[in-house]
């Protein structure tokens, strides 16, 4: 199809098609405005055309405008009825209301394992399989549905390449675009149009990748960071297994559909806080338009936006809290969504996996509603410390639903060594098996010397040590001796 205003000739219809998201935005172009499924990208100075536009745009608007009308006639019949309007599907926020389908329902209904919790406020459905909403700062797991459940994560994954990415280069580093990293794209995979040859910057990449969620950005940073794209993929899962993940396993840089690419919610939420306590990290995935500048083989700029739609003021999506995050979007991962939120006292990473129809957003908004008006933070200064504890890291704090007191929850200590050798460890605090705070603590040396689990070595190479006889027989000895008593038994 056409679009008014736009060149639809001037770059390969494979790289105008990407379904990241099944929502829509308005896109300004100086006076005019454009409306694309997703993302846009300049080819010229004045030229913007949608790449991500896989379906007809007018006949989803249509649609979406019958979906609208149905329910605001739906809604006019619920209030002169009385009848209770969360009876019918309470997912729908804003007044904007889709047709939810016998599967959608019944994934809605799955259990919320956080609602079983004792005192613990119920949270809402999603249309997501598996969803978390973790506070980032304390590690607090706030709201929880199947969330060690193995999901495919689609360009979410992209979160975790920027993390190894980050971690090992300098933005200032060149990343080099070779024929494998553009060859492997297929039919409707995410692009900006870079070719054999061409270099921009890491931190242009790492643009180019989070915002644009560029295939063949993801490629090439894997090819240049990591000594060989090989080594960047096992970088990566090296990465998953520091920070504690165990449901996870990734096998390309992109999230491009892979049997044995999948990542839990759990998992997801781990490296998604840890991507960002990146500084670079959270001012790329709070931008809303990026400007690759001319390469040394194309002379135009690259132009392209954000994908989060919560970060848009004035749409129906927009959602204030949210920070920045990233989408994602394959036929078998289904919608997968990482936001952040920072309301002022809370600061949340919330994940949702494998969401059926077009309630990624609202399901988002939802469940940060419900942790911010559920739950409370706690600092630990001023409170009474585990036994063996010295200190616990600056400004640490554990977050319980508003009902809960500090001395309802358990603590446990766990050493980083269990010899003593290093003084520091690991204080978790759990409500109901819940994780409700994780700190970094320093251990006392009275920890060790009354902790079995850490001393029990000390112990045994102790009474070793003391049982140990003065001086020792040798069997000849021990001989002659046994031979002179018997003689002497004998005479007597």
């Amino acid at each position: 199809m056409k679009f008014p205003g736009i060149n639809n000739k001037s770059m390969p219809f494979r790289a105008m098609l990407q379904r990241e998201t099944e929502e829509f935005y308005f896109v300004s172009d100086k006076s005019r405005k454009h409306i694309c499924k997703g993302n846009v990208f300049f080819v010229g100075r004045r030229t913007r055309i949608c790449y991500n536009t896989a379906y007809d745009v007018l006949e989803e608007i249509q649609m979406k405008l019958r979906y609208r009308l149905a329910a605001f006639l739906l809604a006019a019949g619920l209030v002169f009825s009385n009848t209770a309007v969360h009876e019918v599907c309470a997912a729908e926020v804003e007044g904007a209301a889709a047709a939810v389908t016998d599967e959608e329902k019944a994934v809605y209904e799955m259990p919320v394992e956080s609602n079983a919790l004792k005192n613990w406020p119920e949270g809402p459905g999603i249309f997501a399989e598996a969803g978390i909403i973790m506070d980032m700062n304390s590690g607090a797991i706030l709201y929880a549905k199947n969330i060690d459940e193995k999901e495919f994560p689609a360009s979410i994954t992209k979160i975790m390449t920027a993390l190894v990415a980050l971690e090992n280069s300098e933005l200032t580093d060149k990343v080099h675009f070779t024929e494998e990293s553009v060859a492997f794209l297929e039919y409707g995979d995410a692009s900006i149009g870079m070719q054999p040859g061409e270099e921009i910057t890491m931190e242009d990449a790492l643009y180019g990748m989070l915002l644009a969620s560029a295939n063949e950005v993801s490629y090439a940073i894997a090819d240049t960071v990591g000594n060989g794209y090989d080594n960047f993929i096992r970088m990566m899962n090296e990465k998953a297994e520091e920070l504690g993940c165990t449901n996870t396993h990734f096998t390309n840089p992109h999230g491009l559909h892979d049997e044995e690419h999948y990542v839990s919610a759990r998992d997801m939420a781990l490296i998604a806080a840890a991507a960002f306590q990146h500084e670079e990290f959270r001012k790329i995935t709070n931008t809303y338009e990026h400007r690759i500048p001319p390469t040394n083989l194309v002379n135009e700029e690259r132009v392209f936006q954000q994908y989060h739609q919560m970060l848009y003021d004035g749409t129906d999506t927009f959602y204030e809290p949210c920070v920045g995050g990233k989408t994602g979007y394959t036929d078998q991962a289904l919608s997968t969504l990482v936001s952040y939120l920072d309301n002022g006292e809370l600061q949340l990473v919330s994940v949702n996996l494998k969401t059926h129809g077009v309630h990624v957003y609202p399901d988002t908004k939802n469940m940060a509603e419900y942790v911010f008006n559920n739950f409370k933070k706690i600092p630990l200064e001023g409170k009474d410390l585990p036994k063996g504890v010295k200190e616990t890291e600056e400004d640490a704090y554990i977050v319980v639903p508003k009902n809960v007191e500090f001395q309802d929850v358990k603590a446990e200590i766990v050493p980083e060594d269990k010899s003593g050798k290093s003084k520091k460890g690991t204080l978790t605090y759990t409500y109901d098996g819940q994780t409700v705070g994780v700190s970094e603590v320093v251990l006392k040396g009275s920890y060790f010397q009354t902790n079995t689990a850490g001393t029990k070595t000390e112990k045994s190479d102790t009474d070793q040590k003391e049982q140990k006889p003065l001086f020792t027989v040798s069997p000849k000895v021990k001989m002659i001796i046994g031979i002179v008593v018997s003689v002497i038994i004998a005479m007597a």
